[in-house]
């Protein structure tokens, strides 16, 4: 699932049957981004890190 195709099973809402580490709630809580730093908070006060991994890291 290299390139466009991963972000094209995303967008039709089709990647349930090939990603199988993507539930529906973790779809829901964009859990398929990659986790920000936490570093990069104390310099910038507007980022904000996804409801998936808020917590986590």
């Amino acid at each position: 699932l290299e390139g466009h195709i991963f972000y094209d099973l995303l967008r039709t809402k089709q990647y349930s049957n090939f990603v199988p580490w993507l539930s529906e709630s973790r779809f829901r809580q964009e859990g398929f981004y990659w986790p920000m730093n936490p570093a990069l908070f104390k310099n910038n006060n507007k980022l904000t890190q996804t409801s998936y991994w808020r917590g986590k890291v």
